[in-house]
């Protein structure tokens, strides 16, 4: 499952390049596309002077604690669970560095579900 969080950091990575914030990533507005390990969001989105990215990035971590339970790995656990920082791509590889860590090197495993 770590694929889908990664894909989620690199969306806010992208929102806050191009100064949006989403405001509202959640297990019922992330659809993900398992067989090619892809995701999205919904359009709804705010500015960036109504919200803040930070909104964004916590609403990541809440989300990979609920896909994840409390039987993930501690490391994980503990990244989740700390404080975002302002920075989507500060996240982002703080979560890469953990996911390394963790597993080893990136792999592709196939997930094998039927549509």
């Amino acid at each position: 499952m770590g694929w889908i969080i990664n894909n989620l950091y690199s969306l806010c990575c992208y929102l806050k390049y191009i100064g949006i914030v989403h405001h509202n990533i959640s297990l019922d507005t992330v659809f993900i596309h398992p067989v090619k390990h892809g995701t999205s969001l919904p359009e709804s989105v705010k500015t960036s002077k109504v919200a803040d990215y930070r909104t964004d990035l916590d609403s990541v971590k809440r989300l990979g604690l609920e896909l994840l339970g409390p039987e993930a790995p501690a490391p994980i656990v503990e990244f989740l669970t700390a404080a975002s920082s302002s920075d989507a791509i500060d996240e982002y590889a703080g979560w890469l560095k953990v996911l390394q860590q963790i597993y080893g090197p990136k792999k592709f495993i196939e997930m094998k579900i039927k549509l």
